[in-house]
Formats: C-alpha cells, structure tokens, sequence
C-alpha cells in the first residue's frame, strides 16, 4: 500500500516541481513583456514570450491530485 501511495504522491508533485521551474525560467520575459508592451527593444525578435494557460491548469491539477492521494490516505 504505501509503495502505491507513493507513486501516486510522487509523480504529481515532481510534475508540479518541473512547471515551477519552467515558471522561473520564464518569469524575467514573461514580466518584461507585461510591463513594456509597447516598447521597441532590438535585442529582442518580435514575437512575444507568454505563459502557457496549459501548463498553469496543469500545474493546479497535479496540486489537486497530489492534496486529494494525501487526504485518502
């Protein structure tokens, strides 16, 4: 049972650890973009750099999956 437990509590939160790093990775141009819309910046192409919606709902679900393995537990 606990070795059951574990996979389910461990392979949600490492998912959720990969997106937190994906949100430090990304944060600076996320935060650049946000605050300077209408700046001109030559280092930079001219796409813009957004958060992925996807991967926030997923980083909530695999919150939720690992808070509800803890409380059946």
């Amino acid at each position: 049972r606990i070795g059951l437990y574990s996979i389910l509590y461990t392979v949600p939160a490492t998912f959720v650890i990969g997106i937190y790093f994906y949100e430090l990775r990304y944060r600076a141009a996320w935060e650049e973009n946000s605050l300077c819309n209408d700046c001109l910046n030559l280092s930079h192409s001219s796409s813009i750099i957004q958060p992925n919606f996807t991967i926030y709902m997923a980083k909530y679900f695999f919150l939720l999956i690992v808070g509800i393995t803890t409380g059946l537990w």
